[in-house]
């Protein structure tokens, strides 16, 4: 069967070939992001390393069109959408814009949702000092030191929110149930580790 697939694969030519590639490609890196969001980390957790909210890469680290992540889903749109209609259509140029757009929409498409679910998240129900005290759980694991930020879920006002946070202590894994000691900004500290 992988014979098979390699022999297709190598058969493929031109645009088919480039969009099957790139649809692939960016799939796996998709499902990569998903699984570590999933388990609790992401570009935000790893080797250490902070990209700040929105992972994106203009300096003022608000949410972006250019994303790592709006990328991808360019990617995963472009790509899927070449594969869709490579063969359907006489005209390249044809596919080639109805990929960039539907790749395009894909981006924007994630910039939406993500804009929306902060928009919850920030709705104004709560201040933020009133985090102080309250006992949360580690989302995304927080390096020690105030080295780098990670993010703690508080049940507040009847919602569970999602926070940035930091600690004076050591690094404190997911999972870990933590006392929020101080607020400044929308940045929590928090306690070492509750036993």
């Amino acid at each position: 069967m992988i014979d098979n697939l390699f022999n297709w694969y190598s058969s493929l030519t031109g645009d088919a070939y480039i969009f099957w590639t790139v649809a692939l490609v960016a799939s796996f890196v998709f499902l990569i992001q998903l699984v570590l969001t999933l388990v609790g980390l992401d570009a935000h957790d790893i080797d250490g390393l902070d990209f700040g909210d929105g992972d994106t890469m203009d300096t003022g680290g608000a949410m972006s069109l250019f994303s790592i992540r709006s990328i991808i889903n360019f990617f995963v749109g472009f790509g899927w959408a070449g594969v869709t209609f490579v063969d359907s259509f006489d005209m390249p140029f044809l596919v080639w814009a109805i990929a960039i757009l539907v790749g395009v929409a894909f981006s924007y498409m994630y910039v939406f949702l993500r804009k929306k679910m902060r928009r919850v998240e920030h709705n104004g129900a709560y201040k933020i000092e009133e985090c102080i005290g309250v006992v949360g759980s580690v989302y995304l694991r927080i390096p020690g030191a105030r080295t780098g930020k990670g993010k703690v879920q508080l049940s507040l006002n009847g919602s569970v929110l999602e926070f940035n946070a930091v600690t004076d202590g050591d690094n404190i894994p997911t999972g870990t149930q933590v006392k929020v000691i101080a607020a400044e900004g929308n940045v929590l500290t928090v306690s070492e580790r509750l036993s």
